[in-house]
Parts: C-alpha cells; sequence; structure tokens
C-alpha cells in the first residue's frame, strides 16, 4: 500500500498532458503576438500619420487652388479694387469694391467646398490635378479613399518602402471654409506704390487612418492681381549744402 501510494505520487510529477501545453503554448503565443502588435502600432502609427498629413495636404492644396483659380477667371479682377481720383485724375482713395468683394468671396467657398466634396469622394480626377499628379496617386475601386500608403514607407528605409500591405487614408472637411481677401502695399521708387491682392484659405481637414485620426488645417494663398499706383514726385532740397549728393533730402510734403 506504501509502495502503491508513492508511485502515484511519482507519476503526478511527470510530464504535463498534451492539452496543457497546447493549452499554455498558445496563451504565450496570443499574449507576445497582442504586445508585439501593441508596440510596432505604437511605433509606427505616428510616421504613417506624418505621411498621410503630408500626402492629404498635397492633394488638398492642389485642389483649394485650382477651386480659387476657378474663382478668380469667373470674375473681373480689375473691379476688385475701386479707385477714385479727383477732377484732375489724382487718386484720391483706393479700396475694395464692396459688391465684387462679397462676389469674390461667395464664389470662392462654394468653389472651395464643391472641390472638396469631391476630394472626400476620392473623385481626385476632378479637382484640378495633373495626369502626373494622377498616376502617383494610384486610384483604387474605394471612392472614398485617396491615397495608399505602403507600409514599409513607415520603417523609413528605401529598399522596404514600397513593400507590404497598402494603408489605406481618406479625408475629410471639417467646419466651414475660411475665406479671406487680403492686400499687400509695397513702396517702390519715389511715392509709387504697388498693391498686391490675395486669395487666402483656411480649412480644417480630418485625415483618417485604420486606427488613427487627426485634424490638421489646409492653409494656401493664391494671388489675384496687383495694382500700380504712381505717386506725385515730391519736391527736395539740400540741407546745408549745395551738393546734393552729400546733403541731406528732406520732403516738404510731410
Amino acid at each position: 500500500m506504501h509502495l502503491r501510494r508513492k508511485f502515484n505520487y511519482r507519476r503526478r510529477k511527470g510530464p504535463l498532458p498534451f492539452r496543457h501545453v497546447l493549452l499554455i503554448s498558445f496563451l504565450i503565443f496570443v499574449t507576445l503576438t497582442v504586445q508585439g502588435m501593441w508596440i510596432v502600432d505604437r511605433a509606427i502609427r505616428p510616421t504613417l500619420l506624418e505621411i498621410a498629413n503630408l500626402e492629404t495636404q498635397k492633394i488638398a492644396t492642389s485642389a483649394v487652388n485650382y477651386a480659387l483659380k476657378t474663382t478668380i477667371d469667373e470674375i473681373d479682377t480689375n473691379k476688385i479694387i475701386a479707385i477714385e481720383k479727383d477732377e484732375n485724375g489724382k487718386i484720391i482713395s483706393l479700396g475694395f469694391d464692396a459688391e465684387i468683394y462679397k462676389q469674390v468671396e461667395v464664389s470662392a467657398v462654394a468653389n472651395a467646398q464643391y472641390y472638396l466634396k469631391k476630394m472626400e469622394e476620392g473623385k481626385l480626377h476632378e479637382i484640378g490635378l495633373s495626369k502626373e499628379e494622377l498616376d502617383l496617386l494610384d486610384e483604387t475601386v474605394a471612392t472614398d479613399i485617396i491615397y495608399h500608403i505602403p507600409l514599409g514607407m513607415a520603417t523609413g528605409s528605401s529598399l522596404l518602402a514600397y513593400l507590404g500591405p497598402k494603408i489605406p487614408v481618406k479625408f475629410r472637411a471639417i467646419g466651414d471654409v475660411d475665406i479671406d481677401l487680403n492686400e499687400k502695399i509695397q513702396h517702390v521708387g519715389i511715392n509709387n506704390t504697388w498693391i498686391r491682392v490675395s486669395l487666402d484659405l483656411q480649412v480644417d481637414a480630418e485625415v483618417i487612418i485604420p486606427f488613427a485620426t487627426h485634424t490638421e488645417k489646409v492653409v494656401t494663398t493664391i494671388p489675384v492681381g496687383m495694382v500700380f499706383v504712381p505717386g506725385e514726385v515730391p519736391n527736395f532740397f539740400a540741407n546745408g549744402s549745395n551738393n546734393l549728393s552729400s546733403g541731406k533730402f528732406v520732403n516738404e510734403n510731410r
């Protein structure tokens, strides 16, 4: 009886049953796999988002620029700046024409929203991209995908850049499109002025990749035109010397 108990005790100290070994191995494999995927995801997600932001910015900027150019083609840019002159033809005031300004603003917002919507739908051939740009984008069947990032690009290696599964990138405009018509004044020569008019656009956009999203501002500026405003040539005199090249010049009209 004593020997049988001792024998049974020794049998319990033997190897684990196969099903137990299989279960433990499976649990270890799942744990290591999940942990590895979590580490890899944390490592590559910022890189993928950065690449997605850069590519989305390029496409969105092209779409918005095309929208603004369409707006400029629809209006008479010569009427944007209202010039008021006196009876002698001298310019006495400059300013934006309120009616034309409103027309530009409404048209630019409508065009920008239209082309950004086309971009959201993946209809990149309708937003003014060149053939070379379209060829690089590798359009897909899924109409809401604007770009694909090869997973190998996240490694930073030129050898692996185009390997691995392709990560889809989606785009969505958020909120309203902000449009401003601005002028930049540059003084040239003696009392002459260049006035450069430009359209500034800003819109918030959401860049979407699997398991991650990021909000980015799309900002672009496109020139509308310029106006040269000639001024009167002032009278000068030399202070304390008959030699004009060495004297101090003072504007009498100040």
